[in-house]
């Protein structure tokens, strides 16, 4: 059979597979549709095999380069064919989405690979229940509160002080901005070193009544919107700049806080960077001193000096002379 199929193929001229995979190319340029481009687009490289295959002796090179095309496309037609499918979401998930994620620039299929990716389900939070959040515990859930006839309270308890509400967010409020309890994006946490993960500045808890939304685990959170990509990350961060922006209207004391503990924060991050800088230096001075295989007592008076100054450690010094190959020798 494929012999005669070979026959049959050489016996048409093999100009004509040039002016018919042309011809498929032009109307691949001037598709709107991407389905359509790229099938056009494989038979124009089928011809353009054909015609290789025909020459003599057959130029088999850039037939395997045709093949590897061919895949691609295929590739990339049955991706857009996936997409295209119809998405099913209940009630609920539809009134979340359209709501909380369609306005930040969540597709379909991302918020539910979220909802999958993150544990995320339907809860409920009485008045006397669990609080959403518990000042001083790590953050181990996001919520999104959608609904209910409850209002949300924001309590911070100084040390030595009682608890004191410092924002109330209404139940009208609730059903129509929605609140995020927690971080869509966040900055602190570092996922190799779990014991590190942040913990709750507040207290937020439900009073007066039932709240309903979203629970989602807050380290799949994160891991799953940063496997979607890109675009799930932005998406988040457009999320998480909306949030912080209805904040300013729950709290102008709670901001005043978290203004107070976010300088806090850029100090620390500014004496760590220097406190780094500081030991890179001294390591600099080290190496060189030891550079010539001797340790002159200027060199060694300047590099004492400058440990005192800026407090490298008895560690940092021996880690000095490890990197420079100068343990067990006087310095």
């Amino acid at each position: 059979m494929l012999s005669r199929l070979g026959q049959r193929l050489r016996a048409v001229p093999a100009d004509r597979f040039v002016h018919v995979g042309n011809g498929l190319a032009v109307c691949a340029s001037m598709s709107d549709d991407m389905i359509q481009l790229r099938s056009f687009m494989i038979g124009a490289t089928c011809c353009n095999m054909a015609f290789n295959l025909l020459q003599s002796p057959p130029l088999l090179t850039p037939c395997y380069w045709g093949t590897f095309f061919i895949a691609v496309h295929s590739g990339m037609i049955a991706k857009t064919l996936r997409e295209k499918r119809p998405i099913e979401m209940s009630e609920r998930e539809s009134e979340a989405y359209e709501r909380a994620f369609l306005p930040h620039g969540w597709t379909p299929r991302l918020f539910l690979a979220l909802l999958a990716g993150s544990n995320g389900e339907f809860v409920q939070v009485d008045a006397n229940g669990p609080a959403l959040a518990q000042q001083g515990e790590p953050r181990r859930f996001l919520h999104l509160i959608t609904s209910g006839p409850g209002a949300c309270v924001v309590l911070h308890r100084e040390e030595g002080a009682e608890e004191a509400i410092i924002s109330r967010i209404k139940a009208a409020d609730l059903a129509r901005d929605g609140l995020w309890v927690g971080d869509c994006v966040d900055l602190e946490r570092e996922p190799e070193a779990p014991e590190t993960r942040p913990t709750w500045s507040a207290t937020v808890r439900s009073d007066g009544g039932s709240l309903e939304g979203l629970r989602f685990d807050a380290d799949l959170f994160h891991d799953t919107v940063n496997s979607l990509g890109d675009k799930a990350v932005q998406a988040a961060e457009n999320m998480q700049i909306a949030a912080l922006r209805k904040e300013r209207k729950y709290g102008a004391e709670w901001q005043a806080r978290m203004r107070a503990s976010n300088r806090e924060r850029a100090r620390a991050l500014e004496q760590k960077h220097l406190r780094d800088l500081a030991e890179a230096q001294y390591r600099a001075m080290v190496a060189l001193a030891v550079a010539d295989g001797w340790v002159a007592v200027q060199e060694r008076d300047a590099c004492l000096r400058f440990r005192e100054a800026h407090g490298i450690t008895q560690e940092q010094h021996d880690e000095a002379l490890r990197d420079v190959d100068w343990v067990g020798r006087p310095f």
